[in-house]
């Protein structure tokens, strides 16, 4: 559980008054493995005083040192699709770098109107066994 925006108030922002909501976060999840599989499936809320609340939903499957892949879904309409690679001994013979991308899309009508989005991702490992 995480939260911010702890204190709730006004803020004064280009001469409009802003109202500060409280916002709380609520993740679950774990990982499931067999053999050289991983599957984590996660549950992440967001409730914004009290008006807001938005339930997000997901799957991951990885396949040890090789790639990732998952789907997810919000409750405020967004579906979600990422994958990405895995590449070992990257730099050092400890090194992973991952490389992948994020692809979303609202489906119910305002945020239909927004369009799909995407997101790269480079990340950089170190095992230290």
């Amino acid at each position: 559980m995480a939260t911010n925006q702890l204190f709730s108030g006004n803020v004064l922002v280009n001469e409009v008054d802003q109202e500060r909501a409280n916002h709380w976060h609520f993740n679950v999840g774990g990982k499931i493995y067999n053999y050289d599989l991983m599957f984590e499936p996660s549950i992440f809320a967001n409730l914004v005083s009290p008006s807001v609340i938005d339930v997000l939903y997901g799957l991951k499957m990885e396949m040890k040192d090789t790639f990732w892949a998952g789907l997810g879904y919000a409750s405020s309409g967004m579906m979600a699709a990422q994958g990405g690679v895995i590449l070992n001994d990257f730099g050092s013979r400890f090194g992973k770098l991952r490389l992948g991308v994020l692809a979303n899309y609202g489906m119910l009508k305002g945020l239909g109107e927004l369009g799909p989005g995407a997101e790269l991702y480079v990340g950089y490992n170190f095992d230290m066994k």
